[in-house]
């Protein structure tokens, strides 16, 4: 070709075989040429190659506009999908804030995550935080409730105790301000100072219980379990309540207790079947208190029955509450502190045990005491009760 000459070093390493390149210009034409040597039947020759430059830097120019092109449209792609997730992340963590601004005003109220929160598999951290607060505003919103409705237990507590505390010590005060004025006879001077005795045992009973229940309530009870047999114990109860309901008019019976033993403080049962005992007396006129045992499971069930006059639901949602008593006017002439059932349900739950009532008006109550049978090895109910 015209106008193109190589370099007699170039044509050297063409002899020795190697192969060269270069640019150039042919017939002003820009170049860019390969030389490949090659030998054939004993004759020496090279292959000539030439390409202009004008289509390479077409070419590259036309990858380079495509790279810029598709440069600006990964930065517009990027810049939306970053302007969403950012929307995304703003909006869930101003849900997180109001959220917070709202426990922070005192309102738990908090029904579901602040934002809506991802399956379990594509959840990040933001949405875990999502999860865990709301456990907390639930938490916080169950404490609080918790607290209103101790607090609520705490003044009516101290209303009931006023109350309670108020009633016996007025009518001594009455008694004593009759016998200090001369107002009472000699004849009936006898019958006050019965009914200041009597009125005086009931506030000290009421202050024994009081103290008794918080013990119980604080853990501060020593039981001395052993084993016991129910029989004993209901005779021990039906001669000491015997008076009680035969001053009523109430049958006072016990059965199936033959052969059962029940695991637990001798003292502490003998108050739990004397209260329930006394509870049934109480409401019940002319008709019958029964105390039954069974075993099960595991388990030694107390059962004390009696065929009075029954509770309302409402009732028996209030039954083992301090001072709640089904009919005042009765348990004054009771001479109740409505105080024994509350330490009926805590002593049974001391012995590990569960105390149920069922009952409905006209029909009676029922109380069931399931208290647990330890095993021999000392880690759990067994199936079998000893003989």
């Amino acid at each position: 070709m015209e106008n193109f000459q190589l370099d007699p070093a170039l044509m050297e390493r063409i002899r020795r075989g190697q192969m060269v390149e270069g640019r150039d210009e042919i017939g002003r034409l820009p170049v860019t040429w390969v030389i490949l040597p090659h030998k054939r039947d004993g004759v020496d020759g090279a292959w000539v190659l030439f390409s202009p430059i004008e289509g390479l830097n077409r070419a590259l120019r036309q990858i380079r506009f495509s790279l810029i092109l598709a440069a600006i449209a990964a930065l517009i792609i990027s810049l939306l999908i970053g302007r969403g997730f950012a929307k995304r992340m703003s909006d869930r963590i101003r849900g997180l804030r109001r959220a917070t601004e709202r426990i922070r005003r005192g309102r738990y109220d908090v029904e579901s995550p602040p934002f809506r929160v991802r399956s379990r598999v594509r959840r990040d951290e933001l949405d875990e935080l999502a999860v865990d607060f709301h456990a907390m505003a639930e938490e916080l919103s169950r404490s609080r409730a918790e607290l209103a409705r101790f607090e609520e237990r705490r003044r009516q507590f101290i209303s009931d105790v006023s109350h309670e505390l108020r009633t016996p010590l007025t009518s001594i005060r009455g008694l004593l301000e009759g016998l200090r004025t001369g107002v009472v006879e000699d004849g009936e001077k006898e019958r006050i100072y019965s009914l200041m005795e009597k009125e005086t045992l009931r506030l000290i009973r009421l202050i024994n219980e009081l103290l008794d229940l918080e013990r119980i309530r604080a853990g501060k009870v020593e039981l001395k379990k052993e084993w016991h047999q129910v029989e004993d114990l209901f005779e021990i109860v039906t001669e000491q309540m015997q008076p009680l309901a035969s001053k009523k008019g109430i049958r006072l019976t016990s059965r199936g207790a033959t052969g059962i033993r029940v695991y637990g403080d001798y003292d502490r049962l003998l108050q739990i079947l004397v209260n329930l005992v006394q509870n049934g007396i109480q409401f019940t006129e002319e008709g019958e208190v029964r105390l039954t045992a069974a075993s099960a499971k595991g388990f030694t069930i107390l059962r004390v029955e009696d065929t009075g006059a029954g509770m309302s639901p409402e009732e028996l949602e209030k039954i083992w509450d301090r001072f709640f008593k089904a009919d005042p006017s009765r348990a004054r002439r009771g001479n109740e502190t409505g105080l024994g059932l509350s330490i009926v349900k805590r002593l049974t739950e001391a012995h590990g045990g569960t105390a149920e009532v069922k009952s409905s008006p006209g029909d009676g109550s029922s109380f069931t005491l399931k208290l647990p049978v330890p095993n021999p090895k000392g880690t759990g109910p067994t199936t079998d009760l000893p003989g």
